[in-house]
């Protein structure tokens, strides 16, 4: 662990920035809004590996490779089998708000409501079980579960 804070502390983004990091493509949303938030802070990142498959980098971290920028869900599955150990990246906290989004010019049908529903409900209840670290809008808890 190269870093000043010991694993699984919260690490300053200007850190981050001198690590060997794994990244999705610079076309991958989740890469350009790592990319945005770093540049508009002045910090370069230092990034050896693209690639758009999330799996395989978490397995090249997971062997030592590199380091990446991920969502806390996103690492779940490794951080639970003890594969990866996340670190809350800080000054500046990264987020990355999630909305449902339709249509209004067009009607909602029975099956786009079913999904709107069932989306809702899996949502809270990954962040009711810690899945997805974040908080629920008031009322959503309510109204999807």
């Amino acid at each position: 662990w190269p870093l000043d804070t010991p694993p699984g502390a919260p690490v300053p983004l200007a850190q981050v920035a001198g690590l060997d990091l794994i990244l999705p493509s610079p076309s991958h949303g989740l890469r350009k809004s790592i990319e945005r938030h770093a540049a508009s802070h002045g910090i370069p990142l230092n990034v050896v590996i693209e690639m758009d498959a999330m799996t395989q980098i978490k397995e090249l971290v997971a062997r030592g490779s590199g380091y990446t920028i991920f969502a806390p869900a996103a690492a779940y599955d490794f951080v639970a089998r003890g594969e990866l150990v996340k670190s809350l990246i800080i000054d500046p906290v990264m987020s990355r708000p999630v909305h449902l989004v339709s249509n209004p010019a067009y009607p909602m049908t029975n099956a786009c409501r079913a999904i709107k529903r069932i989306t809702l409900e899996v949502a809270c209840d990954l962040v009711r079980r810690g899945i997805w670290e974040g908080r629920l809008a008031p009322g959503l808890s309510e109204a999807a579960g």
